[in-house]
């Protein structure tokens, strides 16, 4: 797909308010192309008994630093369903402004009934979560953007 049609794409979008555009092509190879915008507002969704009640919440704005400001992030390994925590009841693993280290379970993404855990590839502060709870994810997708924790280096003089 080449950049004028991405350009096109992106401007129908926002003309349209549209949130979402995904294309797939194929044409020898497959190509595809999802175009998400960020509206600062959480999407309603319908009622769920497993989910309403819960302790888990959704951020009421869900932002996507860009990795030019310094920040990594940390990927979905798999496609599937994130969820913040462990069960509806329970705490969230991890928060906005909580410290990480590399190996820590930060959410869960579930796959085909198989819930799995993923860890922390980087250690930092957690700057924002792009993903609401219970919302579908791809592979490769940021789950949560991390300051990196700055390792202090001993000077001797």
């Amino acid at each position: 797909m080449d950049a004028e049609r991405i350009k096109e794409l992106i401007r129908v979008a926002e003309e349209n308010d549209l949130e979402e555009v995904e294309v797939s092509e194929f044409s020898g190879l497959w190509s595809r192309i999802r175009i998400r915008r960020v509206t600062g507002q959480v999407a309603a969704r319908p009622l769920d008994p497993v989910l309403d009640g819960a302790a888990v919440s959704t951020p009421a704005k869900m932002e996507t630093p860009e990795a030019s400001e310094g920040l990594l992030s940390i990927e979905s390994p798999i496609v599937g369903t994130f969820y913040r925590a462990p069960a509806p009841d329970a705490e969230a693993y991890v928060e906005v402004d909580d410290e990480v280290e590399v190996g820590q379970v930060v959410c869960i993404v579930e796959a085909m009934k198989v819930m799995n855990e993923v860890q922390s590839t980087v250690a930092g502060r957690v700057v924002s979560t792009p993903v609401g709870n219970a919302e579908p994810v791809e592979y490769g997708e940021a789950l949560f953007w991390v300051e990196p924790q700055v390792k202090e280096t001993s000077r001797r003089k």
